[in-house]
Formats: C-alpha cells, sequence, structure tokens
C-alpha cells in the first residue's frame, strides 16, 4: 500500500507538499486573503486557516502529517520581537488547531523542530536544494520549506 505524506510549513501562509511513497505529487499553499486577513481577529485567522488545511487534508487523505512545530531562537531578534509581538504563541495556537484537525482524522502527527530540519540554512540555499531533489520549483517560500520539513521527514536532509 502506497504511504500518502503531507507536511506543512504553518502560518499566515501555510505552505503544504503532498508526498506519495516520498515523491512529491502535488504542493500549495493556505493563506489568507485581503479582507479575510486585513479585518478579521486572530482568532478568527486561526479559524479560517483550519479550515482551508481541513480542505486540504479532505483533498488528499494522508495517513501522517509532518507539521515544523514552534521555536523561539534566543540569539535571533527577529525571533524575539515576533514573541514580543504575540506572533510566536499565535502560531503556537495554529500549530494546535493543525494538530486538533489531524485527530479528528485519525492521521498520524509528527511535528519537527526548525533547528533540526534545516538550522541557519538560509531561504536561497534552501530553495536551490530542494529544486534538485524534487526537480521542480515552488510558488513561494512557505511550499519550498514544506518541501524540506518533507524531505527531512523522509532523510533526504
Amino acid at each position: 500500500m502506497l504511504k500518502k505524506v503531507m507536511s506543512f510549513d504553518p502560518g499566515y501562509n501555510t505552505g503544504w507538499v503532498c508526498w506519495l511513497d516520498g515523491k512529491m505529487v502535488d504542493s500549495g499553499t493556505v493563506r489568507l486573503f485581503g479582507k479575510a486577513k486585513d479585518m478579521t481577529t486572530d482568532l478568527q485567522h486561526l479559524k479560517l486557516l483550519g479550515a482551508g488545511f481541513r480542505c486540504e487534508i479532505e483533498e488528499h487523505k494522508p495517513s501522517e502529517v509532518v507539521l515544523e512545530g514552534v521555536s523561539l531562537w534566543g540569539g535571533s531578534s527577529k525571533s524575539q520581537a515576533a514573541a514580543l509581538r504575540g506572533d510566536t504563541f499565535w502560531l503556537a495556537y495554529l500549530v494546535g488547531v493543525y494538530i486538533a484537525i489531524c485527530h479528528e482524522f485519525s492521521i498520524q502527527v509528527t511535528v519537527v523542530d526548525v533547528r533540526t530540519w534545516k538550522g541557519s540554512l538560509p531561504l536561497e540555499a534552501l530553495q536551490k536544494w530542494v529544486q534538485r531533489q524534487v526537480g521542480t520549483t515552488m510558488s513561494n517560500e512557505h511550499e519550498y520549506c514544506a518541501a524540506g520539513i518533507g524531505l527531512h521527514y523522509f532523510g533526504r536532509m
């Protein structure tokens, strides 16, 4: 039986990649657009992104989901600023929403730490590496990160 896995880079623009036996078969982004992003609350953002995530899960029917967890980089002023704004906490809530949805569908969840799968690898280097591994370009950095997360899961990063 073929193993279907989806890897996700959670955020306001949640990148995802669908894998079938370790080969990329589809990718995309769950995102908030225009008024939905500008005129709704953080809680409504979680609901909207959760609904988009649920649609991808229902469409692709993976047996396992791999998510990037939330990390705070102590030596990074960018990471510390995100924590002070509350963005890090919001992201942790979003990951929780995604995990809860997976549990509703009895989908196994693996959470990976960014330090483990990517470390301090610059985005440009990640993009080139992912392109070589999967043989195609992605639409945005979030899909590249989702692909990197999946490649790490499959032991190819």
